[in-house]
């Protein structure tokens, strides 16, 4: 069988496994997935992730030790109308060993494999991408739509909305592990738990963002064109621990809010400031001049190939393949030199 790659068809079998498929390789870079992912599926089989009469956890010390270990348990007998479960953790060559020779009328269980990232030529993805009794779930780093989506299903659990604002500022200081991000939603809600709207400045309260500052002024030096300060202020933020993705989300914050104050300076013909100041979340005051130069310098349609610019550099950042840092920097470093020539043209 296939990898199952679309969200809703991995949704549906995680939920309602099907009874023919036998083995099941749930594997990726992204570890909380994985994990979160594997639950799912040994609880909707066996009903549990705890009854040792439904569910047995092995890893691969155990089957180098008894390479017979997961036939064994595979056709152990369960008591109750649930389903057996055989849960790999960590697998590796020797699962895949163990796996080779498995055939369709060997078990009735289910056997769940949880691993790292495969190669496509690996043994255990031509296993299960191969046999028709076998399934494969790839498991990358979370997009923003899939961000989001997690998001969503935690505010409805806790009857909490959030505003926009807050949700792209939320969204922008997540990661590429789901396990993590999941925790960080989790603090975001029980902190809000009071609450029916979560604001941008809840969302600053929980996340204990002391960058925030210092990545405006990053922002102001790239949409401004100032080359020296954005590289300086681009490895401060690095060597403070700060993830390339938040950078950039950051980035795509600040030039959504170009293009909104200039498109509304346009489309009401009147100049910029007063729309910077009418601005929410509110502009720190300081701020507001240099933000109101920056609409400026940037037409419409070139605010528009900066976002895709940006966008296209933070899914490039969520992928744990590509260097982050220096896709990060490239698209920084394009931007401020970008803004850099408007300058020299406002001022021949």
């Amino acid at each position: 069988m296939t990898a199952l790659k679309r969200a809703a068809d991995i949704d549906r079998f995680l939920t309602n496994p099907d009874p023919g498929i036998l083995a099941a390789l749930i594997y990726g870079p992204d570890k909380g997935l994985v994990g979160e992912r594997a639950k799912q599926l040994v609880r909707s089989a066996a009903g549990s992730l705890d009854d040792p009469f439904s569910v047995v956890r092995l890893s691969e010390g155990d089957l180098s030790a008894d390479p017979g270990r997961l036939r064994d348990e595979a056709n152990a007998l369960t008591f109750g109308g649930s389903r057996r479960v055989v849960w790999i953790v960590d697998a590796g060559q020797t699962t895949a060993n163990s796996l080779v020779n498995l055939t369709e009328n060997d078990t009735e269980a289910l056997i769940v494999v949880s691993a790292d990232n495969l190669k496509p030529t690996s043994k255990l993805r031509k296993f299960a991408e191969a046999k028709n009794f076998a399934v494969s779930i790839p498991c990358y780093a979370d997009d923003i739509s899939s961000l989001n989506s997690v998001l969503d299903e935690e505010l409805k659990k806790q009857n909490l909305t959030i505003s926009m604002d807050a949700r792209r500022y939320f969204i922008g200081l997540l990661g590429a592990d789901r396990q993590l991000s999941r925790r960080e939603i989790e603090k975001l809600c029980l902190f809000c738990a009071n609450k029916s709207e979560i604001t941008s400045n809840d969302v600053r309260a929980i996340s204990g963002d002391a960058t925030a500052p210092t990545l405006d002024i990053l922002c102001d030096a790239v949409a401004e064109g100032n080359v020296d300060l954005a590289d300086k202020i681009y490895g401060r933020t690095l060597s403070a621990g700060t993830r390339p993705n938040v950078i950039i989300g950051q980035l795509i914050r600040h030039f959504i809010m170009l293009d909104w104050i200039a498109s509304q300076a346009v489309d009401k013909g009147s100049d910029a400031r007063s729309y910077v100041k009418q601005f929410r979340p509110p502009i720190f005051f300081k701020r507001q001049r240099s933000v109101e130069n920056q609409t400026s310098l940037w037409a419409h349609d070139d605010l528009k190939s900066a976002l895709s610019l940006l966008n296209l550099a933070e899914r490039q950042c969520r992928d744990s393949k590509l260097p982050a840092e220096a896709l990060a920097h490239r698209a920084l470093f394009s931007l401020t030199m970008s803004a850099k020539r408007r300058q020299k043209r406002s001022w021949s």
